[in-house]
């Protein structure tokens, strides 16, 4: 949801992708890494991300 500023159905929705593209069991969450390589993103950008966040809340 933050990363894409989405709501919360869309950001399941996004899961449910990349989960079915890994081919992983369906779980309510994916790794960072899957997340970053499935959007082609840096790791270390997403963090940031993550963490500007953490700290605006």
């Amino acid at each position: 949801m933050i990363t894409h500023q989405v709501s919360e159905a869309t950001a399941r929705g996004i899961i449910k992708d990349i989960n079915a593209h890994y081919k992983l069991p369906k779980r309510p969450y994916v790794s960072l890494k899957c997340y970053c390589e499935y959007y082609m993103l840096d790791k270390a950008d997403v963090v940031a991300c993550l963490n500007a966040e953490l700290r605006a809340s």
